[in-house]
């Protein structure tokens, strides 16, 4: 355990891409006993047919120590992992699919609030906005394993998918999910009227992203005109007695899209926007704006029970 065992895997790993932690790690967890198990069990046979006593205690001996070894190392392999600095990191991070205006504006959002955020797209033009903006990007068909291996979706905690193309978005979060075991699964949608979507919807395994039906397509010539600013909105909820608010009731497709909530904020956490969220006294939200509409998008939020303050602005090239 102590010195058979790491002298084999440093031999064996010369020459690999492999830290001295990472053949560290493997010299401390790596499978054992096998071999040994099948050849007490041989040797214990023998000696019994030529006479010999020993061979039940010799098996015995041989199957005790393999567990205990296991016991050990298993229980400890947590720790171990932790003090080599050889863990993964945990679901934390989000992955957007679509590098649009609104992909943009919920990016730095998050960024912004701390969480990790990763863009995949095929559009060579798009990537290079996001890239120049600082965020890792993945250029490819994200429905594609390779693809979503490259964007580390084994430490994504919520896909979002925010294309105009409702089957693609629904295929790309039921991939994360099915492949990767994302938690959490957000597509965008006008409508939600049948097909993978709706399914997903329906099955709870998947929500509208933001605070309802947007029309995704129009938000990107607005945000490249700078027709959008991002705002922060305090929640109050409804008097007592008023059913509790949920982001489906702020909705903003009836309202000419005037406005989209990107995010909210609460208990020091930001994460993205869904219709189905409920709300609660003391959230923060981040808001996109279309300015032109400006004043009556701060009308409707307030009419809504938001508090909205003006001057937040993120600009994205």
């Amino acid at each position: 355990v102590l010195c058979v065992r790491p002298l084999q895997v440093f031999l064996a790993t010369r020459g690999s891409d492999l830290s001295i932690r990472e053949r560290s790690f493997i010299a401390w967890v790596a499978p054992r006993g096998i071999v040994a198990a099948a050849i007490a069990s041989i040797v214990g046979r023998s000696l019994e047919s030529a006479g010999v006593a020993g061979g039940t205690e010799l098996r015995a001996l041989v199957f005790l120590t393999i567990a205990c070894t296991v016991v050990v190392t298993g229980l400890s392999a947590g720790w171990v992992g932790r003090w080599l600095g050889v863990r993964l990191p945990g679901r934390e991070g989000v992955a957007i699919l679509g590098a649009g205006g609104l992909g943009i504006a919920l990016g730095q959002a998050l960024r912004d609030g701390g969480r990790d955020v990763t863009f995949l797209d095929s559009n060579p033009h798009k990537s290079r906005v996001v890239e120049e903006l600082g965020f890792p990007v993945v250029f490819g068909n994200a429905i594609q394993e390779r693809t979503l291996q490259r964007a580390g979706f084994e430490a994504v905690e919520t896909a979002v998918a925010l294309t105009g193309n409702k089957t693609l978005n629904g295929v790309f979060v039921n991939r994360a999910k099915e492949i990767f075991g994302v938690p959490r699964g957000l597509v965008a949608a006008t409508e939600v009227d049948g097909g993978l979507v709706s399914e997903l919807v329906e099955s709870e395994a998947a929500d509208v992203i933001f605070d309802g039906h947007h029309d995704i397509d129009r938000w990107d010539p607005r945000w490249h005109r700078g027709d959008v600013e991002v705002i922060r909105c305090g929640y109050l909820p409804p008097p007592d007695g008023d059913p509790p608010a949920s982001a489906e009731d702020f909705a903003g497709t009836g309202s000419g899209e005037r406005y989209v909530i990107l995010a909210l904020e609460r208990g020091g956490q930001i994460r993205p926007m869904s219709m189905n969220l409920s709300l609660r006294e003391g959230d923060v939200a981040q808001v996109a704006i279309h300015l032109p509409e400006a004043r009556e998008a701060v009308a409707e939020l307030e009419s809504l029970g938001w508090s909205a303050a003006r001057g937040a602005s993120q600009e994205a090239g």
